[in-house]
């Protein structure tokens, strides 16, 4: 369920869970969220659900106005991990339906000087906190379940950490092979809307932590700030650190706050959080090396079984050449799809995702299966028009008193046609090679199947060459990580755009799997890979 998370007037930690009716937020003992405080209007902003079952911010003429991310606003839809601020009060938006999107770090600026005003501090210097802070440090991913990778470990104190701070936007990075290099492990708060602008970070400044081994705010004082310097009007970055050595940063702001600056002793806290986050992390590591790969192999092993028994090599034809490729993950077992001709030269293909962690995922994915093929081979209009299909498909799935949301991608074309229409349900987006260097990405958001039985689907669609490759992969191939770096879609896409990438669909999908196990090294996979490619001969 939808909710916000926050910390009221007396430093509580509060949560409202968002459901049919709006929620106003304000001064007024009359609304949901109260916030008492001179900077806050009376009624100062409103949230709302949308028909297609997203929330809307809108602000409701207010006098210091609505932030979300650091930007004012009038209105916008949000997304889950969006940072809300209402005077000094900050908001985190959570949305579990929605998969949150990877990021890179392209919101840092390429300066070389650090911002004026800065206050650094010796990153092994004594520091002095609060018996608040204390707590407040202790609290941090204390919430996050014992088998949770270090990147859900990171995030989930990275969320409560910008609450404690009262900051809008932040990030937690570890350090790359390089002096100069970083890799982003979690965000909340930058990410640019397609289209928007952003407020960019202090590269400069953020780079100084692991360079010069410090920590630091700017501007030191109140009466320094400003919002014309082309980044974060105030700033704190600290070391993630481990055993005594730095192996990041975490890094928090306000992009536009004129009148308060960061104090030092929120700088003290940041310095201990790095400590307190980096030492989750690696227990996170040593936890899913050891004891999670031995609690979890029973259970996996009836998965796989199941899988096994679910699963069968894609059909070929005399007009279409396919191939699959597939890596089997340590702790998640969750990749069915389906591939199916309604003649030789029109048909679709489905990947389903049924989250790797239990039955009642794969029979759900299974189920969702054949309910596509059952109807596109009785009514086959709804190949090109799968929209209504999904629809029926997540209301069965939602009407279900115990479900889990799955993820699902549908392809389906007409090579006669020239047409290809697809969805996207929570899944990476699937490619078209339609040429040697040219690949389309067929993106599209929508909601995980299952999760709010009033949400309408929407197909899109896009025309199709005499001559193309279909390209589906699993959310195990983009997130393949090592040492914290996803394998991702960039990488794939480089791959995918070199000419000679434009070979049989054998050849594609096994380039794309021994690539993503290249960047693996000897590192394990742990969740399951898969590659399907279609190739119109």
């Amino acid at each position: 369920m939808p909710s916000l998370r926050y910390l009221d007037a007396d430093g509580k930690e509060r949560s409202l869970e968002l459901r049919e009716e709006p929620v106003t937020i304000g001064r007024s003992p009359a609304c949901a969220v109260v916030f008492d405080h001179e900077l806050v209007s009376r009624e100062h902003a409103r949230i709302q659900r949308q028909d297609a079952g997203r929330f809307l911010i809108r602000d409701l003429g207010s006098r210091n106005k609505t932030f979300v991310n650091g930007q004012a606003v009038a209105e916008v839809v949000l997304t889950s991990g969006d940072i809300i601020r209402i005077g000094e009060f900050v908001i985190e938006f959570l949305d579990h339906r929605i998969r949150a999107a990877g990021g890179e770090l392209d919101f840092l600026t390429p300066d070389r000087v650090e911002p004026a005003h800065c206050e650094w501090v010796k990153a092994k210097a004594p520091v002095a906190l609060t018996s608040v802070q204390i707590e407040q440090v202790a609290r941090l991913g204390a919430a996050t379940r014992i088998t949770a990778r270090p990147e859900d470990v990171a995030d989930a104190a990275l969320a409560q950490l910008l609450l404690d701070v009262a900051a809008e936007r932040g990030f937690v990075a570890l350090r790359g092979e390089g002096k100069r290099e970083l890799k982003l492990v979690c965000q909340r708060g930058l990410r640019r809307a397609p289209g928007g602008s952003m407020i960019p970070v202090s590269q400069a400044f953020v780079y100084a932590v692991v360079l010069q081994q410090v920590a630091g705010r700017y501007p030191a004082s109140n009466s320094n700030l400003t919002t014309d310097s082309g980044y974060a009007s105030t700033a704190m970055a600290a070391p993630l650190t481990h055993s005594g050595d730095i192996v990041g940063v975490v890094y928090v702001d306000r992009p536009s706050d004129r009148k308060r600056a960061f104090p030092v002793t929120a700088l003290a806290y940041l310095e201990a959080a790095g400590a307190h986050i980096g030492s989750l992390m690696a227990h996170a590591t040593q936890r899913l090396s050891s004891n999670a790969s031995r609690e979890e192999a029973a259970h996996v092993a009836v998965l796989r079984q199941l899988q096994a028994h679910l699963s069968c090599e894609p059909p070929t034809n005399d007009l279409h050449e396919t191939a699959i490729a597939r890596q089997q993950g340590r702790f998640r077992c969750g990749d069915l799809f389906d591939l199916f001709f309604v003649e030789d030269h029109r048909g679709y293909l489905l990947m389903l995702d049924g989250g790797g962690t239990g039955v009642l995922g794969f029979a759900q994915a299974a189920a969702i299966r054949a309910g596509v093929r059952t109807t596109i081979s009785t009514q086959d209009a709804h190949l090109l028009d799968p929209a209504p299909v999904f629809d029926a498909v997540n209301r069965m799935i939602a009407g279900l008193s115990v479900r889990q949301p799955v993820a699902c991608t549908y392809l389906g074309w007409d090579a006669a046609a020239g047409r290809l229409a697809y969805i996207n349900a929570g899944g990476p987006p699937p490619l078209v090679l339609a040429a040697p260097g040219r690949l389309i990405t067929l993106e599209q958001s929508a909601l995980l199947l299952g999760v709010d039985p009033a949400y309408a689907f929407e197909a899109t669609s896009v025309d199709l060459p005499e001559h193309f490759r279909l390209i589906g992969v699993s959310d195990g191939v983009i997130e393949a990580a090592m040492t914290g770096e996803p394998f991702s879609s960039q990488r794939l896409h480089e791959l995918l755009v070199a000419h000679e990438s434009y070979g049989s669909a054998a050849d594609i999908a096994g380039s794309i799997l021994a690539a993503m196990k290249k960047h693996l090294g000897d590192g394990p996979c742990d969740d399951d890979a898969t590659v399907l490619v279609v190739a119109r001969r």
